[in-house]
């Protein structure tokens, strides 16, 4: 299979025209026509997360937060920023990133945190495409520990 075609699969569900107009979800860099090996999920995309990614084979990283959101004037490789970056394109890495579009699709990142915290009778925080951002709800008095436990 190739990376472009899980991430098609991803994007039924968690469509790239459901992210807020300032967000640069979607290819970050890299080839959706590799052939996919292994995945890495990811918050951020980190050194740490790379050199991970490198050691167990994985030639895909879905971060939630986009790494590039403004165009680059250079391209300075004492930077970290950039060093990532050469890091990834030299071990042919493809990293995509499901940000808001994730946030607000239903049955994504809001939902499924307020599934896994018990949050009942949720509704949308803020209206906007699709459910829209954030979720509010309710969750019944419980022992602390037994809700750390789930």
């Amino acid at each position: 299979m190739e990376i472009g075609e899980l991430i098609a699969k991803l994007e039924e569900k968690y469509p790239f025209s459901l992210q807020e107009a300032w967000d640069n979800s979607g290819l970050q860099i890299g080839n959706p026509k590799d052939e996919l090996k292994n995945v890495m999920v990811s918050l951020d995309l980190e050194e740490e997360t790379i050199n991970k990614a490198i050691e167990n084979d994985c030639n895909l990283i879905i971060t939630h937060h986009p790494y590039l959101f403004n165009g680059a004037k250079s391209i300075d490789l004492s930077k970290n920023f950039y060093r990532r970056l050469m890091l990834a394109i030299k071990n042919d890495l493809t990293i995509y990133a499901f940000h808001t579009n994730l946030d607000i699709a239903k049955d994504g990142l809001n939902d499924n945190l307020c599934d896994i915290l018990s949050i009942k009778n949720t509704s949308v925080l803020e209206k906007g495409k699709e459910e829209g951002l954030g979720r509010i709800g309710y969750i019944e008095k419980q022992e602390t520990v037994s809700f750390i436990k789930k």
